[in-house]
């Protein structure tokens, strides 16, 4: 079980990012945040659990360029960027 939990992660990621998109349609409220911080810690946890491997390295790398884009999105919406 523990060998599929990488996909499991990547799949939680794509499904955060599907909801925040098309069900809350861009208005990160505090409803789109949580709803963001649960699905990118819910995968964080799932590619943690599970077995060294492919999918663990490739949810992990998701997981950091998901972060990376979100820190740099913040920064140029406050003008730093």
């Amino acid at each position: 079980m523990r060998k599929y939990m990488g996909i499991a992660s990547i799949l939680i990621l794509l499904t955060t990012l599907l909801i925040l998109q098309f069900i809350i349609e861009n208005r990160l409220s505090e409803i789109g945040f949580i709803t963001l911080f649960v699905g990118v810690l819910l995968a964080f946890i799932t590619a943690f659990i599970s077995t060294k491997g492919f999918w663990r390295s490739t949810a992990f790398s998701g997981i950091g360029l998901f972060l990376v884009i979100f820190i740099f999105g913040v920064l140029s919406f406050i003008g730093v960027i």
